[in-house]
């Protein structure tokens, strides 16, 4: 792998020009674990899954001393201070249209700037992006992890196309969940050995059990101290499925003990007022309260007594992880890369169906029953210090990246033990 930075690092002998890119920060270095160079290539950083599972990521390979830098085709998305501090530089590219040759050519200098080894693009306009640089630069490599839970990056001829030429440059293509690894496999011309899977990661020292937080949530939402209460967190579009988990919550009935769901999210004005106008209708099992967006989501999870999860399509489920790792039971439905994370009867229960009649039996199972809460939010802990670490998933890529620069196929798809897809 030296020889091959090395030979990286000849080709980047050439002058540090700036060419016009929007550098937004760039923070100092220290060369002595300049050992490896990774430039993460994305549309933008909003918001959302995409934005904290790359965050994640490179706090991850950071600890392991790799140098990481983000870059996105357009805008940034967000303040760079919503990214906090990532150690690297971080630089919008100003792609106007799908193919720009002045975005290209900045993306190329800021790989010279920078003398990446690797980009690392999160989605298939990037890793287009990426597979052009590679033609005048063929000593960085590129690998793309597919983050979408939608199809229409493969749903046409042209996309296929566009995605064969770029696997064809690239040393893997990674999915974090065995749906999204199969889909891309049945979707795309790809050799087969190339696509992998790597789990995504989450902060286990922030997302943790802690039973002197549990009061926290219930006296800022004005509950009683002994209140059980269900949590579910998403946007508020239909993919996310926050009103099945509503109408799920109306359909348990009445609980022999005081309850509430909490909905932690947000949406589009028309998606909050749908949502508002359904949490408001009584229902018996007690109260649905919208909590809104928060970056607090860490503590408020310790003050859980069941999460809930319902969404149309799903490619990995970061907040199902987020939740076993803060020592929550799980119930949801059977769909996309969450039947990787939940063991069934071990850490949470899979409703067999969508219904919203089978997810609230599903539910009542655990609310009834305290002791086997107890025992499966344990067992979802143990399950995410084994299996869903910042540590973990940077050692899973970065091994992956030493393959990719030795020129070699993936050598390991990491599959999660102890968990059965079906």
């Amino acid at each position: 792998m030296e020889n091959d930075i090395r030979e990286a690092r000849r080709g980047d002998l050439i002058a540090r020009e700036r060419s016009g890119l929007h550098v937004l920060s760039d923070l100092s270095v220290s060369d002595n674990i300049r050992l490896m160079v990774v430039l993460h290539l994305t549309l933008s950083v909003a918001r959302g899954g995409r934005r904290q599972a790359i965050a994640s990521l490179v706090e991850g390979l950071r600890a392991m001393g790799t140098t990481c830098h983000i870059a996105t085709l357009e805008d940034l998305g967000c303040d760079i201070g919503d990214l906090g501090d990532l150690g690297g530089r971080v630089a919008t590219l100003g792609r106007q249209g799908l193919v720009d040759l002045g975005a290209l050519r900045r993306l190329q200098s800021l790989c010279r700037t920078l003398g990446v080894h690797i980009i690392h693009a999160h989605d298939a306009a990037s890793q287009f992006a990426g597979a052009v640089a590679r033609l005048t630069r063929p000593w960085t490599k590129l690998l793309m992890t597919f983050h979408r839970s939608l199809n229409f990056e493969s749903a046409r001829w042209r996309d296929r196309m566009r995605n064969a030429l770029c696997a064809s440059l690239s040393g893997a293509i990674v999915a974090a969940s065995r749906e999204r690894q199969q889909h891309f496999l049945a979707t795309n011309w790809v050799r087969r050995k190339k696509v992998v899977r790597i789990p995504f990661g989450v902060d286990l020292a922030r997302f943790h059990p802690d039973p002197d937080d549990r009061g926290f949530l219930r006296a800022e939402l004005g509950l009683s101290p002994e209140t059980i209460v269900v949590g579910a967190a998403g946007h508020f579009g239909e993919e996310k499925g926050i009103e099945r988990v509503i109408a799920s919550w109306h359909a348990l009935g009445p609980l022999p003990f005081p309850a509430a769901l909490v909905v932690f999210g947000t949406g589009t004005l028309a998606q909050r007022t749908a949502l508002e106008q359904l949490a408001a209708r009584p229902a018996s099992a007690g109260p649905v309260l919208l909590a809104g967006f928060r970056d607090d989501l860490h503590r408020c999870f310790r003050g859980l007594d069941l999460f809930v999860h319902a969404p149309q399509m799903e490619a990995f489920g970061l907040v199902v992880v987020e939740a076993m790792a803060s020592g929550v039971p799980v119930v949801s439905v059977e769909v996309g890369g969450v039947m990787d994370l939940v063991a069934q009867g071990l850490t949470g229960l899979l409703a067999p169906t969508r219904a919203p009649e089978a997810i609230a039996d599903a539910a009542r199972t655990l609310l009834l029953d305290a002791e086997r809460r107890r025992e499966m939010g344990a067992a979802a802990r143990t399950l995410a210090e084994r299996e869903f670490g910042l540590d973990t998933c940077a050692r899973r890529y970065y091994s992956l990246y030493e393959d990719i620069l030795r020129g070699e196929l993936p050598t390991t798809d990491f599959s999660v033990e102890g968990v059965s897809s079906r």
